[in-house]
């Protein structure tokens, strides 16, 4: 198979992505670089044969994970490298999904205030611009971001003010009690 094909079974990215986040979450450093660059390189060529926006949001998500493993080992130009692919790829994904990229970014900084501003913009743009799953998916993702920017910042009413806009924008089939 040529390098730039997807890869033999692109139904299987999702898992795959999943996986290499847990692994990250717990920890694996041996897991995550051994896994790292098939995940990547299969979410890459996948998105460039489909131009599929959720295909591009996979991509975007892989390159948190070389952002978290480049900035943990302090590996600051390949940090810098991740957030602009990601960057690029947020582009072409979700609308949301390119704002929680650089609110990301604002956020791997240390300049919560920043990403914060950059996350209320895009609020207002989507509640104007987004319809239905969209508007629902992107204003949730938009608010969860901002409630973790407040937190950082210890601003407890922007907090709780996101928190229910995220319930708000929440299927009332998957709240609690589904109310």
């Amino acid at each position: 198979m040529p390098p730039d094909a997807p890869g033999s079974h692109p139904e299987d990215l999702p898992r795959e992505l999943a996986e290499l986040n847990e692994h990250r979450h717990r920890t694996e450093l041996s897991a995550v670089l051994r896994k790292l660059p098939g995940v990547l390189a299969d979410a890459t060529n996948y998105a460039h044969a489909t131009q599929s926006p959720d295909a591009w949001t996979r991509v975007a998500d892989t390159y948190s994970v070389v952002y978290w493993l480049a900035a943990r080992h302090r590996w600051m130009h390949l940090a810098e490298l991740a957030v602009m692919k990601q960057r690029l790829a947020a582009e072409r994904a979700h609308p949301a999904a390119a704002t929680v990229a650089e609110a990301g970014a604002f956020l791997n900084s240390g300049d919560f205030a920043g990403g914060l501003a950059i996350v209320d913009r895009a609020v207002v743009e989507a509640e104007s611009t987004l319809r239905s799953h969209d508007r629902a998916y992107g204003l949730g993702i938009l608010h969860l971001r901002g409630l973790t920017l407040a937190g950082r910042i210890k601003d407890k009413a922007s907090g709780h003010a996101r928190w229910s806009a995220v319930h708000e924008h929440q299927p009332v089939e998957a709240r609690p009690g589904g109310r």
